[in-house]
């Protein structure tokens, strides 16, 4: 990558990583929505504390994803990189690209950041000194852009456009009433939240990331803990993507249920769909897990004692979606 693009450097902290020794999954969108923040202040001239204050706008991010290449461990650090790939009326799409220090790709993050007037909580155009510069900026990334491709990205092609405003989509799963899918309640609570006032975009991936935990639990009979320690296995998501539809703000009470839309060899696709008090979807994610043997973190075949609870579970997700 040319060094005239933006970077930051993130060490990764100990309590940021989890009992498998390696960073918590939502960490690294983290990272990224970090890097991007810088990037604005930089780049944009203006923080997102002055954005607010002075222009009356937040930076709202309508869709995220995540694909995981290497794990990262405590006291690493990783060197961020953050591209623009393109720039709508209000949308503008980041890639932030996450290295080690010997340049070898850890994680790429897209966002899809949308201008939002702070008022009425309406998307508005690109204000036009922001615009200049952030297409100068994507006139820089040219080259690097080229190398990625990430026009056909999944998450740019399943559901809509990155030009789309991130509320007019509605997910494909509607509030579950049986009580064949799993679901748990996540209330939102005050530290949740950022200074825009409603929920800080990576906390979203906690909330799926928990439900799909729990889900292990209470299907497959075996916590992460014991499948890590016990087994000597483990089940980390090597991609993650998630559409907000609607903001979710403090004291509300979201309903996160799961369903198994692909179940290959070695891993598991998830999709978790928050919805609120009034069956309306929040937010609309999807996880790929793959299952690893501890020993030199390698791939291996789903044991045959979870792979017959997760198939059946996903016969009755197929069936409630049939009928």
């Amino acid at each position: 990558m040319t060094n005239s693009l933006f970077t930051l450097l993130r060490r990764i902290a100990w309590g940021e990583c989890d009992p498998a020794r390696i960073c918590y999954t939502p960490r690294a969108i983290d990272y990224a929505v970090e890097a991007v923040e810088a990037w604005c202040e930089e780049v944009l001239g203006v923080s997102w504390v002055e954005m607010a204050d002075r222009y009356g706008l937040d930076v709202s991010f309508v869709q995220v994803a995540c694909d995981y290449l290497r794990p990262l461990v405590a006291s690493q650090v990783v060197n961020l990189q953050v591209l623009v790939i393109g720039a709508e009326r209000s949308n503008v799409t980041f890639i932030v690209i996450g290295e080690d220090g010997d340049g070898a790709l850890c994680f790429q993050a897209l966002l899809v950041g949308c201008f939002v007037e702070r008022k009425n909580k309406a998307s508005i155009p690109i204000p036009g000194e922001f615009r200049q510069r952030i297409e100068t900026y994507q006139t820089q990334c040219g080259e690097a852009v080229e190398v990625l491709d990430y026009a056909n990205h999944p998450a740019l092609t399943s559901g809509r456009s990155a030009g789309g405003s991130g509320t007019d989509n509605v997910s494909r799963h509607p509030l579950p009433t049986d009580a064949s899918i799993f679901s748990r309640k996540r209330r939102v609570v005050y530290g949740d939240c950022d200074a825009s006032g409603i929920i800080y975009p990576p906390r979203v991936f906690n909330y799926a990331i928990e439900t799909v935990e729990e889900l292990y639990v209470a299907v497959l009979g075996i916590s992460w803990m014991d499948l890590v320690c016990k087994r000597k296995q483990g089940a980390p998501f090597i991609s993650v993507s998630c559409e907000f539809l609607s903001p979710m703000v403090p004291g509300e009470t979201i309903i996160n249920a799961v369903w198994i839309p692909r179940l290959g060899e070695t891993s598991i696709e998830f999709t978790v769909t928050g919805y609120d008090a009034k069956g309306d979807p929040c937010y609309d994610a999807h996880l790929v897990a793959c299952f690893i043997d501890q020993d030199g973190f390698k791939t291996m075949r789903i044991p045959e004692v979870f792979r017959m609870r997760i198939q059946a579970y996903q016969l009755e997700c197929e069936a409630i979606q049939e009928g």
